[in-house]
C-alpha cells in the first residue's frame, strides 16, 4: 500500500483539471471572433446608412431651397411685363404644344418694372426644365441670366384669358397677357428625359400623371396691364 492518502489523490487530480480549465479552447476563441466581426460589420452598416440619410435630407433641402428661388424669380418677371406700346415682339407666347414659354419682361434686373426689357425662356433641356433670359432692345449690352433645375421637366404650360375662363396651350392675343399662368412641371428620371415618359399624338414626349401629381405647379396671376401701379 502507498502511504499517501486516497483523498490526497483526488484532491490534486481536480487541481490539475481546474488548472486546465482557466484557459480558452480554441472553438471558443474562433466564436468570440466570429460574435466581434459581426457586431463590427453591423455597426458599421448602421453608421453607413445613417450618413445617407444625412446626406439625402441635406441634398433635399438644398434643392427644395432652389426650386423656391426659381419660382419666386419666374413669378417676379411674369408680373412685371413691359407696356404693350413699348416692344415690338408678343408679350407672351406658347410653343410646342405647350412645352415652351416666351414672354417679355421687367422683372429681371431690380428695381422691377423700369429698366431694360428681357425676352424669357423656359423650356425642358437635357439638363432640367430651364429659364433663359436675354436682354433686347436699346441700351448697354447685358450678361443673359440662366437658372436650371435639374430635377424637373417643364410638362405643361396653360394659360387663362380670364379668372373663369377655361385652360389653353397658346396665346393668340400679341399686345395683351393671360389673367394666368400655369406651369407644370415632371420629376426628371435618371437618364435624362425620356424614361418614364410617353409620346402623345404629336410625338412629343409627356411625364406620367403620377410624375406630374407628385411636384405641384406655379400658378401666376397676372393684373391688367392698364391697372399697373
Amino acid at each position: 500500500m502507498s502511504g499517501r492518502p486516497a483523498h490526497d489523490h483526488r484532491t490534486t487530480t481536480r487541481t490539475v483539471i481546474a488548472r486546465r480549465r482557466t484557459g480558452f479552447t480554441l472553438v471558443e476563441i474562433i466564436t468570440a471572433i466570429g460574435l466581434t466581426a459581426i457586431v463590427v460589420t453591423i455597426a458599421v452598416i448602421a453608421l453607413s446608412t445613417a450618413t445617407d440619410a444625412r446626406a439625402t435630407i441635406d441634398e433635399h433641402a438644398v434643392t427644395l431651397e432652389a426650386e423656391a428661388r426659381w419660382r419666386a424669380m419666374v413669378t417676379d418677371m411674369l408680373r412685371h411685363a413691359p407696356a404693350s406700346d413699348a416692344v415690338s415682339e408678343p408679350l407672351l407666347s406658347i410653343g410646342q404644344d405647350g412645352h415652351v414659354l416666351v414672354f417679355l419682361s421687367q422683372g429681371v434686373v431690380q428695381p422691377f418694372g423700369t429698366g431694360r426689357v428681357w425676352r424669357v425662356t423656359i423650356a425642358s433641356t437635357e439638363e432640367g426644365v430651364r429659364m433663359d433670359a436675354e436682354a433686347i432692345g436699346r441700351g448697354a449690352p447685358a450678361p443673359p441670366v440662366h437658372a436650371t433645375l435639374p430635377h424637373l421637366l417643364l410638362h405643361d404650360v396653360t394659360v387663362m384669358e380670364s379668372e373663369a375662363g377655361t385652360w389653353r396651350r397658346d396665346w393668340p392675343i400679341e399686345r395683351t397677357r393671360p389673367a394666368v399662368v400655369r406651369l407644370q412641371f415632371a420629376v426628371r428620371s435618371a437618364d435624362g428625359m425620356n424614361e418614364g415618359r410617353r409620346v402623345n399624338s404629336r410625338g412629343r414626349p409627356r411625364a406620367r400623371a403620377a410624375d406630374v401629381h407628385a411636384v405641384p405647379p406655379l400658378l401666376v396671376r397676372l393684373a391688367p396691364l392698364d391697372a399697373r401701379p
